[in-house]
């Protein structure tokens, strides 16, 4: 990669001025979606530990004070210290929680197409932004963030432009990002592991050893300071070959932006005539994706050498990846690989066709994620009735709240910033309140039969106290009426 090298393309060209066209645009339209989606059980995983630190799954004490260190296993607690600064600032709120979030990939964006300029890119640092923030992928599994994707996102790009300036003071941070993004999650490590260790080779100098070390240990430390056993968890059972071949197709479905449709998005909708044509051929989108590769291989030009260490680092990733069953098949995983195949493409000179192609999709995709929020109700576990259940229980303020099933209490968390942790229980209580989805509409519909085989050996019955369009209701069981003795 030639460093620091100038631009000779003016920075008002045509494709930046698209792409902050489509930056505009774009941003309206998330803005547009946020009340339309309820909060999220996943997208709120991390929400208990930002009021109460002991609830993470370890911690440490700093001066009386507990830092929380890991949610999970193999993903990190940088998120849950942002949400107690930004908390401590505004009320708990979809606004609060989803606002950050379209910052930070907005952010995250602008670095990466810095980053490309810096090194003499400049065509291909806006094409590469235009794909971006018209990718429904990149967008929605960001602000909506359950997987989580954000931080990760945004440290690769906070990374990779601190290395495009390749001063050891630079590097340091780039390393330190890198820790940053693996104390996030470990699929940092797994998907981009690769790329930075090419990345840090290049620069490797006696006078640079010290900064890149110094950074990857700060920005980790937190791993170290829980005695995280991050990896094993993740890689722990091998993919069978039908796996293999969904998660090659999932890739290809990510490229072109469809992937979550009937998860985000209910998946009973027709779209206009030219738009559900369009979308149709998004099953063979997984050979677009060889196409990119191909091109980008086999492409003659003085990017070949950028596009072949891209290339073997993210095909190292992939396979590794793509090799183990839980890693791969959810298109949180899947979306880390956009940068990378954005870069591959925007890299080869002479594929026009291809990038109109992608671009043309991504638009398409989106557009049709927009007309479904538009006009078909929310999935399950994303609806707004979540929230307004929520509202109505912390008016409530009852002496005890249960939920009958999976993805309805961290939203209570979230509103009513920690003051009500309902608890997950099957115990029939007269005066608590119960929160859950509407028969036909539960994940786990075993619960609240358990819950009314208990009521009824305790001479209780359940009674309905509101609905929120027919999609969560909250009720409690009360003693059932004695007969009257004539």
């Amino acid at each position: 990669m030639p460093p620091n090298a100038k631009s000779k393309t003016p920075s008002t060209n045509y494709a930046a001025r698209v792409f902050y066209l489509a930056a505009i645009v774009s941003t309206a339209a998330m803005l547009w979606t946020i009340p339309h989606f309820g909060p999220h059980h996943d997208e709120n995983f991390f929400i208990k530990p930002v009021f109460r630190p002991e609830w993470a799954h370890a911690y440490t004490t700093l001066l009386n004070h507990q830092i929380p260190l890991m949610l999970m296993p193999y993903t990190g607690a940088p998120k849950v210290l942002l949400y107690q600064a930004i908390f401590s600032l505004w009320e708990p709120s979809l606004w609060t929680l989803r606002l950050p979030m379209l910052a930070m990939i907005l952010a995250s964006i602008f670095l990466m197409r810095a980053a490309f300029s810096r090194l003499g890119y400049t065509k291909a640092a806006d094409l590469f932004a235009i794909l971006m923030i018209t990718s429904p992928m990149i967008l929605f599994t960001t602000v909506y963030d359950w997987g989580p994707v954000c931080l990760q996102m945004f440290c690769l790009a906070a990374a990779v432009y601190c290395w495009s300036r390749q001063t050891p003071g630079w590097l340091f941070f780039s390393a330190f990002f890198c820790g940053l993004g693996a104390w996030e999650k470990m699929t940092f490590v797994i998907c981009y592991g690769p790329l930075f260790a090419v990345l840090f080779l290049i620069v490797l100098r006696p006078k640079t050893v010290l900064p890149i070390a110094a950074g990857l240990i700060l920005g980790a430390s937190p791993l170290f300071l829980a005695a995280a056993q991050p990896v094993a968890s993740l890689l722990s059972s091998e993919a069978t070959a039908p796996v293999f071949i969904l998660k090659f197709k999932l890739l290809g479905r990510a490229l072109i932006g469809s992937s979550l449709v009937g998860y985000l998005t209910s998946a009973q909708f027709h779209p206009p005539r030219f738009l559900a044509y369009l979308l149709s051929l998004g099953s063979y989108a997984h050979w677009l994706t060889v196409a990119v590769i191909a091109a980008s291989t086999l492409t003659p030009g003085k990017t070949r050498t950028v596009r072949c260490l891209i290339l073997l680092a993210s095909t190292t990733s992939w396979f590794t990846m793509a090799a183990f069953q839980n890693l791969g098949s959810s298109a949180h995983h899947t979306v880390l690989f956009l940068p990378l195949l954005f870069a591959l493409l925007v890299l080869t000179p002479h594929l026009r066709f291809l990038f109109a192609i992608v671009l043309l999709f991504n638009c398409a995709s989106f557009a049709d994620m927009l007309l479904r929020i538009k006009y078909q109700p929310i999935p399950n576990v994303w609806s707004p009735a979540i929230l307004h259940a929520a509202q109505r229980v912390i008016k409530e303020s009852p002496p005890a709240v249960f939920t009958d099933d999976w993805g309805l209490e961290n939203a209570v968390v979230l509103l009513s910033a920690g003051k009500i942790v309902p608890l997950n229980g099957v115990n029939a209580e007269t005066g608590a309140l119960y929160m859950g989805f509407t028969p036909g509409k539960q994940s786990f519909p075993q619960n609240s039969k358990i819950l009314a085989d208990l009521a009824s050996k305790h001479g209780l019955t359940r009674q309905v106290v509101e609905s929120f369009d027919g999609t969560v209701e909250l009720y409690k069981f009360t003693p059932l009426a004695k007969p009257e003795i004539p």
